[in-house]
């Protein structure tokens, strides 16, 4: 599952550094893999309310527990996307042959695209 998000955080951040950007590269990777995991939890959120009678997103009926929510996630990545980890994520994704770098930033964009149609399509009524 790790080896997922970091090939996401790989192509994320190859992407910004090509796009020669003023945002910091590490920063906008892990904004997209946090985004991703978001978009994947609310998607299980969804699929338990279509299953069953439970409601999960009653927990963020307030705002601002999902800021909150936010905010120690987005702590908890940059701790852990640090720049060791970061070096041995780029040096594994330059590995990886053109076609596949292609294939993963596709897989990026579907990671956050995918589960949005999911939960639009389980969340109608």
């Amino acid at each position: 599952m790790f080896k997922f998000y970091d090939f996401i955080f790989g192509a994320s951040y190859m992407y910004y550094v090509s796009r020669n950007t003023n945002i910091f590269p590490r920063f906008g990777a892990i904004i997209v893999v946090m985004f991703g995991q978001v978009m994947f939890l609310f998607l299980v959120f969804a699929l338990i309310k279509k299953i069953s009678a439970h409601n999960l997103f009653l927990l963020f009926a307030n705002r601002i527990y999902l800021i909150l929510l936010l905010i120690f996630w987005g702590v908890l990545s940059v701790n852990f996307y640090n720049k060791r980890r970061v070096e041995i994520i780029l040096n594994d994704f330059n590995r990886k042959s053109d076609r596949e770098k292609t294939l993963w930033r596709i897989i990026a964009a579907f990671s956050i695209v995918a589960p949005l149609i999911c939960i639009a399509f389980l969340l109608k009524k």
